[in-house]
């Protein structure tokens, strides 16, 4: 995938899929784990308007799982920005 593709993907995913899920359903179409700095990068250009602080932790969370926090807390830390679709 190139990195529009991705974009697009993760864009696609907004307001109908979690973080979580959207991190696992990313991982399964590149067909690898994401990195701390992989997830940081792909959510920061999908979604610009998250602050770095919260796409600091999703990325954390996507190295370290449930050691780093649940997916429940990455969930409702990034709800208010992907639990709706994209307006433009």
């Amino acid at each position: 995938m190139n990195s529009d593709e991705i974009t697009a993907l993760l864009r696609e995913l907004r307001g109908k899929h979690t973080a979580s899920e959207m991190v696992r359903i990313l991982e399964g179409a590149m067909g690898r784990k994401l990195t701390h700095f992989s997830a940081f990068l792909w959510f920061t250009r999908a979604f610009h308007e998250i602050g770095i602080d919260h796409l600091q932790d999703l990325g954390a969370w996507a190295e370290q799982g449930d050691s780093y926090m649940s997916a429940e807390d990455i969930n409702a830390l990034l709800r208010p920005w992907l639990d709706r679709e994209v307006t433009r």
